[in-house]
């Protein structure tokens, strides 16, 4: 009976030092877990605000380029508009002269 348990007591030994290797296993895991996850915290945030600064710039950038063509064609617009203004005032003159001529 002394040897049945001692045979008990050796497995029992055997497995409280099992658990306890799965136990500090799995603490090991978990820790290395959390700073993966840190890890990849750090990187997305990084990521995040390097896209937003990128995008930021891009988006001055097309501001001054829409700011730069809309200055661009306003002047065609004035342009048009002097050319206009100038048309009738010649068609204006053409048409008194031709008026004139015909009474």
């Amino acid at each position: 009976m002394a040897d049945a348990a001692d045979t008990l007591l050796t497995i029992l030994e055997r497995l409280l030092q099992f658990q306890k290797e799965q136990s500090e296993t799995l603490l090991l895991v978990t820790e290395r877990q959390k700073e993966a996850n840190l890890a990849l915290a750090q990187a997305i945030g990084e990521s995040t605000q390097r896209l937003q600064e990128s995008i930021a710039a891009h988006t001055q950038r097309l501001e001054q380029s829409i700011a730069s063509h809309s200055q661009y064609m306003a002047q065609i617009l004035e342009r048009i508009v002097n050319t206009t203004d100038r048309t009738e005032q010649m068609t204006q003159r053409l048409l008194m002269q031709f008026g004139a001529r015909q009474q």
